[in-house]
């Protein structure tokens, strides 16, 4: 019988600098005692320097509704900006002996938080240095920006089909710069939100309109159960901030009208300086015309 891989995920199950384990999830059309994932795991790799990789195996440890593999990495190298590691390699679906489906796996161990002292990269304060792009941009002016110690794009999508489109994030992963995406009207918030943590560079959405329909913020913020968590913020200014949200994008100009210390910021400037201007409540700076 054919069989189909609806979704995939990666979670970091067990994050440990002695080892780390990840977990697969894997759902499918149909499963049955003859289905079966296989896959391994490759790494680490690093677009800016040479690496040894070592293969890690994909071991199953749970059946129903979905598939969950496990994957042991001892000592991994972590993902960020300045050392973009990432672990790579197949996943295949086997039915009734029959390969039905493959796909490659690109993961990142990384550990983003928010918190009282603000946001934090693998245990270490982080403070975003962004450059507003086009959705088109390339992977040799990711690698520019990177080489210009910017370690976060910005980018806005028209519609649900130029992000599905869009190789930044793919891209990103393997530059080394993290993405913050605002969302433009009408934006399915809650296929972004399963969409984007499939990419370890996806760090923030910014919505740009007023939500109104609880129902539709409750499904959004549930949406990250099980995966990597994307900071949700919103644009200044609105009429009310929305619950939840954890940073507002606002311009420089009004910087303090967003109340000062008790709302974390992620601003906008016509020109970044260096070093930016320290500041308890920014978690970012980015450079906007």
């Amino acid at each position: 019988m054919a069989n189909r891989i609806r979704d995939v995920h990666v979670v970091n199950h067990r994050l440990d600098p002695h080892e780390t384990e990840l977990r697969i999830h894997v759902e499918l059309d149909e499963l049955t005692p003859t289905t079966q994932i296989k896959g391994r795991l490759m790494g680490p790799r690093n677009v800016y320097a040479s690496t040894v990789e070592v293969a890690y195996p994909m071991r199953e440890v749970e059946r129903g509704p979905a598939i969950v593999m496990r994957v042991v990495i001892p000592e991994p190298s972590w993902w960020e900006p300045k050392t973009p590691f990432l672990y790579e390699g197949p996943l295949e679906l086997w039915q009734d002996g029959q390969l039905c489906a493959r796909e490659t796996l690109s993961h990142g161990v990384s550990n983003f938080r928010i918190g009282p002292g603000g946001l934090t990269l693998n245990g270490r304060p982080f403070v975003m240095r962004g450059k507003e792009v086009a959705p088109t941009i390339s992977e040799a002016e990711l690698k520019f920006l990177h080489e210009k110690e910017f370690n976060l794009v910005k980018v806005t999508f028209r519609n649900e089909i130029e992000w599905l489109n869009s190789q930044l994030f793919r891209l990103a992963n393997r530059c080394g710069l993290c993405v913050l995406c605002c969302a433009p009207d009408e934006f399915d918030l809650v296929q972004f939100k399963l969409f984007a943590p499939l990419f370890v560079s996806a760090l923030a959405c910014v919505v740009q309109w007023e939500i109104t329909e609880e129902d539709r913020v409750r499904g959004f913020l549930a949406a990250q159960r099980g995966r990597k968590k994307l900071l949700f913020g919103v644009q200044w200014p609105l009429a009310s901030i929305t619950e939840g949200a954890a940073f507002v994008l606002c311009r420089e100009a009004d910087i303090d009208n967003v109340g000062q210390g008790t709302i974390r910021k992620i601003v906008l400037t016509e020109k970044l300086l260096d070093p930016s201007p320290p500041r308890p409540d920014v978690i970012g700076w980015i450079e906007s015309p």
